[in-house]
């Protein structure tokens, strides 16, 4: 899914809808997180509900303690994933998921990465015969080079010599998953043409197509 970064959706700003359903993905939750992270009132965010579940983009669920509450859908997920890029072209589109495999054999093959790239699948609008792409929608299954007790002390080892180099931490889970983040970072390249995910649930309800897989 395309969207225009300056656009309204249901009345309010496309950026903003998507960062909240990026936020909601994968959980249940009632009318009052949209109230709270959309900065609106109940009766606003009430009808907000109202017109997403209508649209398809949210469908109504109970929580274990039987309270009314919403989830996405397939088309909701969409939504979260949509990109403000400008469309590519698949001949484009063909060359930026070689360079990726190409990447993630560099990365199997590297001690300066501490993951390894296991799979690659494509999925969304890639899959299509439309000439245009919005963006590639990849998932990504990174799994642990070594054992838990050296993988652990490898990690811990490059995270000192981030720091040691320069490397600033915002947060200590910026700090604990920098290892992972390095992987990614490196994978992606600042592509904008990617809409990169891990290990994510989406596969489970929608076509994909798996484009390189680690031979061990």
């Amino acid at each position: 899914m395309h969207l225009d970064k300056s656009s309204l959706f249901f009345g309010y700003p496309a950026s903003l809808i998507r960062k909240v359903f990026r936020e909601l993905r994968g959980g249940d939750v009632d009318v009052r997180y949209f109230s709270r992270h959309m900065g609106i009132n109940k009766a606003d965010a009430v009808r907000l509900v109202n017109k997403l579940i209508k649209e398809g983009y949210l469908k109504r669920t109970t929580s274990i303690r039987n309270y009314k509450t919403v989830s996405t859908t397939v088309k909701g997920n969409s939504l979260a994933m949509a990109s403000f890029a400008p469309p590519i072209t698949r001949q484009t589109a063909n060359k930026k998921i070689a360079e990726l495999i190409e990447r993630a054999k560099i990365v199997n093959k590297s001690n300066d990465h501490l993951y390894k790239v296991k799979r690659i699948a494509v999925f969304g609008s890639y899959l299509t015969d439309k000439d245009k792409i919005n963006d590639i929608d990849i998932d990504i299954i990174l799994e642990r080079k070594f054992t838990d007790e050296i993988q652990k002390e490898k990690e811990d080892a490059c995270i000192k010599r981030a720091i040691s180099e320069g490397k600033v931490f915002r947060n200590f889970v910026e700090q604990l998953f920098y290892p992972t983040y390095h992987t990614q970072k490196f994978l992606k390249q600042h592509s904008r043409a990617f809409s990169l995910h891990y290990e994510d649930k989406i596969l489970k309800n929608v076509e994909y197509k798996i484009v390189y897989e680690l031979k061990e």
